[in-house]
C-alpha cells in the first residue's frame, strides 16, 4: 500500500470499478429504483445517497448535498467511484425499502413533491431524512433485503375455510341394572 492508500477507492482495480458500474446500472434499472426516492419527477435517478441507500434525480441530489454529509452522502451512479460496502448498502436498501421506513408515518393526503417546487421539495427531504418526521418509529433504520421475510404463497390448507369441530362419537347407553 502506498502513502495515503488505506484500502479505499484508490485501491480498486479497473475490473472492480467496471463490476461496480455494472451492478449500479442494474440497481438503478430495478423496478424499485426506477423513480427518484423523493420526488415525482420524470428524470431517472442517476445519483444515490450511499449511506441512506436511496437513488435520486439530479435535483434531489443537490438538496441531499445541502443536508450535509452527516445526513446524506451523495454519489453519482455513473461518474463516481464507489467503495464495495457502499454498493452493498444501496443493494440492501433501495428506494422501496427506504421509503417503507422513511415515509411510514406520512400523513394521509401528503403529495409527493414536484421537482420544480424546490421550496416544498427541500422541506419534504429535510423532514424525511434530517428530522425523520415520517419515519417508522418502531425501527432504527430500514429493513435490509436480507432481513425481509420471504413472501410465500399460502398453503392449500390455509386457504380452506375452517371446518367445524367433529362431533364427539355417540356413547352407547349405559347398561341397565
Amino acid at each position: 500500500m502506498g502513502v495515503g492508500d488505506r484500502g479505499g477507492k484508490d485501491s480498486l482495480s479497473e475490473a472492480q470499478r467496471q463490476k461496480q458500474r455494472k451492478e449500479l446500472s442494474a440497481l438503478v434499472k430495478h423496478p424499485d429504483n426506477r423513480q427518484c426516492a423523493d420526488c415525482n419527477g420524470k428524470s431517472p435517478p442517476t445519483w444515490a445517497s450511499v449511506n441512506l441507500g436511496v437513488f435520486m434525480c439530479l435535483t434531489c441530489s443537490g438538496i441531499h448535498r445541502g443536508l450535509g454529509v452527516h445526513i446524506s452522502q451523495v454519489r453519482s451512479t455513473t461518474l463516481d467511484t464507489w467503495l464495495p460496502e457502499q454498493v452493498k448498502l444501496v443493494k440492501k436498501i433501495g428506494n422501496r425499502r427506504a421509503n417503507a421506513y422513511y415515509e411510514k408515518e406520512l400523513p394521509p393526503g401528503t403529495r409527493r413533491p414536484n421537482p420544480e417546487d424546490t421550496v416544498y421539495l427541500t422541506d419534504y427531504i429535510r423532514k424525511k431524512y434530517q428530522y425523520k418526521d415520517f419515519a417508522d418509529r418502531t425501527r432504527q433504520r430500514p429493513v435490509y433485503a436480507d432481513e425481509e421475510e420471504p413472501i410465500t404463497p399460502p398453503s392449500p390448507a390455509a386457504t380452506k375455510p375452517p371446518q367445524p369441530p367433529a362431533a364427539a362419537p355417540a356413547r352407547p347407553p349405559a347398561p341397565k341394572p
